[in-house]
Order: structure tokens, then C-alpha cells, then sequence
């Protein structure tokens, strides 16, 4: 109650001197997540809901334990070339490995079905009748194969960049999803995984009808700005979906899929929706990106990225990480 009094004492709520957010949006969500508290003394704690980007499948029990202790969800890639090494022939054994060891310490996974395969469609996204049938099959067999183990599936991976038309990728999952829903409809799906929140893109894949396809709609909302400001986008996307939910339907929320800030040393680039933080910054912004998503009362923000892509130069993608290559902490 304290808080509600507090934030409709403010006309306007500024972060740091940037984008405002209107007291009304602002109360709005601070209702929601002490309603939700209220209501959810059973439920899972909040941070089981945050989680971080890997590129492993296999890890030492250092490296486990040092993910285990700071995240409860992990994404990582579930790569279509390398479980399809010989064409028709699917070895799941380094995920059936990651699987176990992050499942023994309490950790959640979260897949993405992704990119494409040599074997089908020249190697390029599949939009022919035989290269989606191939990606059905393997997503059907990916699943059925670890059907019950709580996994979030992504399918696809950023499809807006850089651009496959909608109606195309739209045809080809819808296509290569449905059958493998039907059969398995216990299971999470979640898409379109935008880079940035894109919500023309968004608008023309729920259009194309994907709203029937998604549990969640994923986003990965990078910017150049505070993580705040992605709050009100997240608004508009569901406002944008409330449009295309028939009557009775539950509402589909939307989730922070892969986001970050990256330490990228002066003068390195940081072009497009990247933004260069100080390491004391980036640990600020990680947890504001994680408390805005849960305000906002999204069920999944993920941090982009558990450890740095490369040592620190001036390559931004290589120092988004919460630790460094020698697994010293940031």
C-alpha cells in the first residue's frame, strides 16, 4: 500500500534523466506485481523466472555450480546441424548431457530450435514443402524425446534479422509446429523471438495467425537506453496481441528472451541497439532489467550473456557476459 500511495503521489516517473514513464503506467504495474505478491505465497519465487544465455552443452562442475548459484533458467541453442549431423539421424546426447547436470541443480531449461540444416532447402530457412517437413520431424523428435522436463522451446531465433518475410516464416512454422503441438500439448512454445521488440514484425506474424502457435511472445528488447524504457513497449505488444485473442482466451504474455548491456572497452564499437556500460553499471542494469520484467509481470526475463564471447576488446558482442573467459567474476 505504501508503494501505491507513493507512485500516485508522482505525476511522472523519471529513470536517471531519461525516457519518463507516466505515474499511471507506473501504478498500473506496481498494483500488478503486489497483487501478484499478495496471491502467490505458494508460487515460485521471482527469481526462478530469470535466467542467462549459454553457448555449452557440456560444462566442469565449477562452471555448473557458479550458473546454479546466481540463475534458475538457462537458454542455449538446440541446433538443428549438430543433433542432424547425418541427414535423417538425430544424436541427442550432449543435450540429454546438459539436461541432467543443470536439471541436478535446480535449473530450468529453455531451447532454441534453431537454424537451418545442409541436409535440407540448400541450408537456408526452409520454406519448401520437403525442407519443412524435415524441420517438423525434427522438432517433433527433439520433443518427444524430452517431453515432461519443463523445457521452453523457441522456434525461431531473431526471424527479423535479418528479415525472412512473415508470411514465409509464418507458413514454414506453422506448419512445422502443428503436428508436434497436437501430439504434445503439454509442452511450452514461444516465438516469434524478435531482435529488438519490432512490432510490425510482430503485428504481421499474429496476422499470419502465429498467435494460435505461442505460449509467450518473445522479445529481445536491446537498446541504447535504461531498462526501464522497454516498458512501455512491452504494453504496446500486448496490446497489440489482446487484438488478435478470441473471446475467453487467456492472456499471452510477453517474455524478455535474451537481453544485455556489454562492457566493450573504449573506443570499441557499439553500434545499432547496443549500449557500453562500466562493469559497475552492468551488474545495476542486470538486476533492473530482471525487477522492470518482473513489475511488468512478465513470466521470463533472460540476461544476455553468462560469460564473455572473447577476452575484453573492442568487439562488443564478446563482453556482454556476467563473468570473464577465466570465470572471474565481473
Amino acid at each position: 500500500l505504501s508503494l501505491v500511495v507513493f507512485f500516485s503521489s508522482l505525476p511522472i516517473i523519471a529513470i536517471e534523466g531519461v525516457v519518463p514513464i507516466p505515474q499511471q503506467l507506473m501504478l498500473r504495474h506496481v498494483c500488478t506485481l503486489i497483487f501478484l505478491g499478495a496471491i502467490s505465497a505458494s508460487a515460485l519465487r521471482a527469481g526462478d523466472s530469470w535466467g542467462v544465455n549459454i553457448h555449452w552443452t557440456d560444462a566442469p562442475a565449477e562452471v555448473i555450480d557458479l550458473v546454479s548459484d546466481a540463475f534458475r533458467l538457462v537458454r542455449t541453442d538446440f541446433t538443428w546441424s549438430s543433433i542432424e549431423k547425418t541427414c535423417g539421424q538425430y544424436d541427442f546426447s550432449a543435450w540429454d548431457n546438459l539436461l541432467a547436470k543443470l536439471s541436478a541443480v535446480g535449473v530450468r531449461q529453455y531451447w532454441v530450435i534453431d537454424y537451418t540444416n545442409p541436409c535440407y532447402s540448400n541450408g537456408t530457412f526452409p520454406t519448401d514443402p520437403n525442407g519443412i517437413a524435415a524441420l517438423s520431424r525434427f522438432i517433433a523428435a527433439g520433443v518427444e524425446h524430452f517431453a515432461g522436463h519443463g523445457i521452453i522451446w523457441e522456434c525461431y531465433n531473431e526471424p527479423n534479422c535479418p528479415a525472412i518475410h512473415t508470411s514465409d516464416y509464418a507458413n514454414t512454422i506453422k506448419q512445422a509446429l502443428a503436428p508436434v503441438q497436437a501430439a504434445y500439448p503439454n509442452e511450452t512454445f514461444v516465438g516469434p523471438t524478435v531482435c529488438s521488440t519490432d512490432p510490425p514484425y510482430i503485428l504481421s506474424t499474429l496476422e499470419h495467425g502465429m498467435l494460435n502457435y505461442w505460449d509467450m511472445i518473445s522479445v529481445h528488447p536491446y537498446r541504447p537506453f535504461h531498462p526501464e524504457t522497454a516498458l512501455l513497449e512491452y504494453d504496446f505488444i500486448l496490446d497489440l496481441v489482446a487484438a488478435f485473442l478470441p473471446a475467453g482466451h487467456p492472456p499471452v504474455p510477453v517474455i524478455a528472451g535474451e537481453w544485455g548491456y556489454t562492457t566493450t572497452p573504449e573506443p570499441g564499437p557499439c553500434t545499432g541497439n547496443c549500449m557500453r556500460v562500466g562493469l559497475a553499471k552492468q551488474g545495476k542494469y542486470l538486476a533492473r532489467i530482471w525487477l522492470s520484467s518482473s513489475l511488468h509481470g512478465n513470466p521470463i526475463a533472460i540476461w544476455y550473456d553468462w560469460m564473455d564471447d572473447g577476452e575484453p576488446d573492442p568487439n562488443a558482442e564478446h563482453n556482454f557476459g556476467t563473468v570473464y573467459r577465466n570465470l572471474t567474476l565481473k
